[in-house]
């Protein structure tokens, strides 16, 4: 399977992308990609595992995914799951399973406790030894900090090799119209942004994600969750972005 090029044929077409957990993409392996899946261009799949037989089952299921479903898949790497002795011999691996599509982040979990320790450095080392050969993608919460700090962060991961960064998720349109208009104007900082959705999100969902993220949650959007993310949709639509990333949430 050859690496995501969506974002390099890009002229303001829609980019749409799904995170799946291992379960269900087993189920999609097993009854096929829903109706409202067949358009998107790629599926990013989750890593929770705690051991590193998890590690290898995840990667033979992304391979199989893609065989399967003819989407690439975004596997979840965090940095902790490699040690920097390991990235030469991860990557040949990888290319020989045609798992070229990586989403690098940092992690709270550490497979390897001599493993990296920022997504970064990850990023930088999976560059060089695949010698450009892999899509690496990282992701950025455009709230966590005020504008300059968000773009020096952009610019490190680009600076590190990754193409594309999926935003957290969005339950508000403002903040990533600021910074899309920010990274418009930063040449260092400017790369493919996909905004993190919740699809027809349930306020079951929204309440999992006030408790255990301590996300804010209006009175607005608890009371008609599906109208009002559809209109954060819409406002980022309108406000020219073209790549949308919908995150698993348990039902």
């Amino acid at each position: 399977m050859p690496k995501i090029d969506s974002f390099d044929k890009q002229k303001g077409e829609l980019v749409l992308s799904k995170e799946l957990t291992p379960s269900k993409l087993k189920n999609r392996l097993a009854s096929g990609l829903i109706k409202a899946e067949e358009d998107f261009s790629f599926f990013s799949l989750v890593n929770q595992g705690r051991s590193k037989s998890d590690f290898l089952a995840l990667l033979a299921l992304a391979e199989k995914g893609q065989a399967v479903l003819k989407r690439p898949i975004l596997v979840h790497l965090r940095a902790g799951d490699l040690r920097p002795e390991d990235v030469g011999s991860f990557v040949q691996e990888m290319l020989a399973k045609g798992l070229v599509n990586f989403l690098v982040v940092r992690g709270d979990f550490r497979l390897q406790e001599d493993g990296y320790q920022q997504a970064e450095a990850l990023l930088s080392a999976l560059q060089r030894e695949s010698k450009g050969a892999f899509f690496l993608a990282g992701t950025i919460d455009p709230t966590a900090a005020d504008l300059e700090e968000i773009l020096e962060r952009i610019k490190a991961k680009k600076a590190a090799g990754a193409a594309l960064l999926i935003s957290q998720i969005a339950l508000d349109a403002e903040p990533l119209l600021a910074l899309q208009n920010a990274m418009a104007l930063s040449s260092a900082a400017r790369l493919a942004l996909s905004a993190g959705l919740i699809q027809q999100p349930t306020a079951k969902q929204l309440t999992f994600l006030k408790e255990k993220f301590g996300l804010k949650i209006s009175a607005d959007l608890l009371r008609e969750p599906e109208k009002r993310a559809a209109l954060v949709e819409k406002e980022l639509f309108d406000g020219n972005f073209s790549a949308f990333h919908y995150f698993s949430l348990p039902d």
